[in-house]
């Protein structure tokens, strides 16, 4: 019984001493990286519903990264396809408008797409584009309307060019 008494504090101080050889031998290194990123969902094909009280169609598109800060400091660009044979013709929100009287209503987590027109068949995708990535990009002077009659394209080099001037980190497109 003695011997356990002996015992039990030896044990106590050898794992003491253990614990603490092993936690200040740790290289504890806090790198954060701030890579900013574009995200763009993939085309879906447009089946909208009708709503006779509003007497227009509309769609609702789950968007996960899409939050009230996203909402208030940066932009939601939304593109439609409309496939014709081999080619597709794609065009921004603000190119529909005129035609269709198309609008995107959002909510965090939530784009809702609403026409006069049933565009049912057609393709759709969003861009969401964060306020600082706006910021710190040559789209930072633009504002929403101009942002939403934007081609695809020309937001992809727009972000590309801001990345090959920094040294790899930065704004990204995903």
């Amino acid at each position: 019984m003695r011997k356990l008494k002996i015992i039990f504090p030896a044990l106590f101080v050898v794992v003491l001493f253990g614990s603490l050889f092993s936690v200040s031998s740790c290289k504890k290194t806090y790198n954060t990286v701030v890579q900013d990123s574009i995200y763009h969902s993939p085309w879906t094909t447009l089946k909208m519903n009708f709503d006779s009280q509003d007497t227009l169609y509309y769609q609702d598109f789950v968007a996960k990264k899409l939050t009230a800060k996203v909402i208030s400091n940066g932009a939601v660009l939304t593109y439609f396809g409309f496939p014709a044979g081999k080619d597709t013709l794609i065009q921004p929100l603000g190119d529909l408008n005129a035609f269709y009287g198309v609008q995107q209503v959002m909510w965090a987590d939530t784009i809702e797409i609403q026409s006069f027109a049933d565009l049912s068949g057609a393709l759709f995708r969003y861009v969401i584009i964060h306020g600082n990535v706006l910021a710190t990009t040559s789209l930072k002077n633009m504002s929403r309307e101009q942002l939403s009659k934007m081609k695809f394209t020309d937001i992809q080099q727009a972000i590309k060019k801001t990345e090959d001037a920094s040294t790899g980190q930065g704004n990204s497109f995903h």
